[in-house]
């Protein structure tokens, strides 16, 4: 986004709806995990579906929860890259000098084919 105000507030309201639900939905799954491996009866749930649906639900809820708010506030606040795509012009006095002799050892071939070459030592 461009405007960094807009993104921060943004980001909190994220986390306050979906970081917040999302702690609690791990707390609850982890409480139900202690109550039913320790056999505890806390929350009130009789059988192992209860146990297994309120463990894996509140689990995975809360981790996409959080994963959530990880990754939009990820997005909203980093910083990108400036664009450097744009192509600069030459400058016109670059363009009008002429190209350098290049002085070699080797001689050019001759531009007529019926010519002999010259001699190489």
């Amino acid at each position: 986004m461009k405007n960094r105000t807009a993104a921060i507030i943004i980001t909190i309201l994220v986390i306050l709806c979906c970081g917040c639900p999302g702690l609690t939905s791990l707390c609850w799954g982890s409480l139900a995990f202690v109550d039913f491996a320790g056999g505890l009866g806390i929350t009130g749930i009789g059988d192992q579906n209860g146990f297994l649906a309120s463990i894996f639900g509140f689990g995975c809820g809360g981790i996409f929860l959080i994963a959530l708010v990880v990754l939009v506030a990820y997005f909203l606040l980093r910083k990108k890259k400036e664009d450097t795509t744009t192509v600069k012009p030459i400058p016109p006095d670059i363009i009008d000098e002429p190209l350098p002799d290049s002085k070699s050892d080797e001689p050019l071939p001759p531009s007529n084919p019926d010519e002999p070459l010259p001699p190489t030592i």
